[in-house]
């Protein structure tokens, strides 16, 4: 049985290794390296035997191979479904193996075709990743890393401030006392934030800043977020831990003096005797004279 299935498979390759072979993609001993090497990997992955690293193997070999195919067809202009060939069969080994792999393994293989479609631009492209991270996120709504990763694509690809809040909202409904979410969550905000003063400052708006986007630049969305976590947190241990990270992370911002004043103020507030509070205001004071940051008025936020 395996003989026969792997029999087909070669099979199926040949006429689009005999189009790259032609259009001198690659060179007949390269073909027939190409042949040997995956009627090798397909009587492996047929087997009953194979595992999660025998799968990988068999993928990175494919996607290096893939490499090389669009490196050489830039020099000679391919328009054929055939050119496709080598990225169409990784996705479709991607398919073929997930319902495999359990646990760990399933979401190692599911990353390693996000990485893999990160090489292509493209909304087919962007669809398949989307498709990937949603069946991802309903198979292990446990896992924060995964929510963050989905909300992170969001951002990153399609520049929607508003998917990535649903999705950690989503997650923190289901795990509230995870504090990596919480710390995504924070995250996101302060890059939306700054994404909108950098808009700002190349075009400065002629009729003023409305009233509630006055209120998003002042920092009122991060302030939020800090609230809804220390209600959520159960212990003061968690409070502290989540408010001095929100804490490192803010001083990644340049614009965030209002903010860092709301976290400190927190911790001297409601955990005086706490020595991570005595740092972070010390920390917090030393970020603003260096950087310059205001902690009001202004909607740059910076001198």
């Amino acid at each position: 049985m395996a003989a026969d299935a792997v029999h087909k498979t070669m099979e199926e390759c040949v006429p689009a290794l005999e189009y790259l072979y032609a259009r001198k993609v690659f060179s007949k001993e390269e073909v027939k390296e190409i042949v040997k090497k995956r009627t090798g990997f397909e009587y492996t992955l047929h087997g009953a035997g194979c595992c999660f690293e025998e799968v990988i193997k068999a993928l990175e070999y494919e996607v290096g191979l893939e490499g090389l195919r669009r490196k050489r067809a830039r020099k000679v202009a391919l328009r054929n479904r055939h050119d496709e060939h080598i990225r169409e069969r990784i996705l479709n080994m991607y398919e073929r193996f997930y319902d495999r792999m359990v646990g760990e393994e399933r979401v190692r293989l599911a990353y390693h075709k996000l990485d893999f479609l990160g090489n292509f631009k493209g909304k087919d492209h962007d669809k398949l990743a989307g498709q990937a991270l949603g069946r991802l996120v309903n198979e292990f709504p446990s896992r924060p890393d995964i929510w963050i990763h989905a909300a992170h694509y969001e951002m990153e690809k399609h520049h929607s401030i508003d998917n990535a809040r649903g999705l950690l909202q989503r997650a923190i409904r289901l795990i509230p006392t995870t504090l990596q979410l919480w710390s995504a969550y924070f995250l996101i905000e302060l890059t939306y934030q700054g994404e909108l003063l950098s808009e700002l400052k190349a075009n400065p708006p002629t009729d003023g800043i409305a009233g509630p986007l006055q209120k998003i630049l002042a920092g009122a969305i991060p302030k939020i977020v800090h609230s809804h976590a220390l209600k959520s947190l159960v212990t003061d241990e968690d409070r502290i831990s989540i408010t001095v990270d929100f804490l490192k992370i803010a001083r990644n911002f340049p614009f965030t003096g209002a903010i860092l004043d709301h976290l400190t103020g927190y911790l001297s507030q409601s955990h005086p005797d706490d020595v991570r509070a005595v740092v972070a205001d010390a920390s917090a004071k030393f970020f603003k004279l260096a950087c310059g940051c205001q902690t009001a008025g202004g909607y740059t936020g910076i001198r």
